[in-house]
């Protein structure tokens, strides 16, 4: 599983680095930088002009095709991807599923796709709820974000479970969404 995992994790590093050099995600363009989501090992950043000639048309663009049901496709095929390439999550330690979703969420940010994170859920709950999403339609934005949340932020109904759940502290206090 260990030599598996590793050829896994280069993947998805390749298709990360392919999109960040193809098209860097929305939120680094506009530059929203943060400690969190950074470029990938090998990603050369050159100089962009202040806007691109046709980027708010392109903008405008995405947000009529999303209004007017443009046919979304999965994730799994906006990253070239298949559900199979990726181990059941009760196959593996908490050891090997935290990297796998740590690469899952860079891949997403790359693409413009920003989950909301539980703080305390264990990487084994979180991955196989990241691969039922990525078995759903979404919209590829460009130039825009696309938000990810996996709950209603509704402590009774936490899908990550009570032990699990972060609303309550959302909720009493101001506690920081980790995206």
């Amino acid at each position: 599983m260990e030599t598996y995992l590793t050829h896994l994790l280069e993947d998805l590093h390749a298709i990360t680095l392919a999109r960040w050099r193809r098209c860097p995600p929305h939120f680094y363009q506009a530059g929203m930088r943060d400690d969190l989501h950074q470029p990938p090992e090998g990603f050369l950043e050159k100089p962009q002009p202040d806007a691109l000639p046709g980027e708010t048309e392109a903008a405008i663009g995405e947000i009529e095709n999303w209004l007017h049901s443009k046919p979304a496709i999965t994730m799994f095929d906006h990253f070239g991807l298949e559900a199979e390439q990726f181990p059941p999550a009760e196959k593996l330690t908490e050891a090997q599923a935290h990297p796998l979703v740590d690469a899952l969420v860079r891949l997403w940010v790359a693409h413009n796709f920003l989950p909301t994170l539980p703080n305390k859920a264990p990487a084994r709950i979180f991955y196989p709820m990241m691969l039922a999403r990525m078995a759903e339609p979404a919209m590829l934005l460009e130039h825009g974000m696309n938000g990810i949340e996996f709950c209603d932020f509704d402590p009774e109904g936490c899908p990550f479970g009570e032990a699990w759940c972060d609303c309550k502290e959302y909720l009493s206090h101001d506690v920081p969404v980790r995206v």
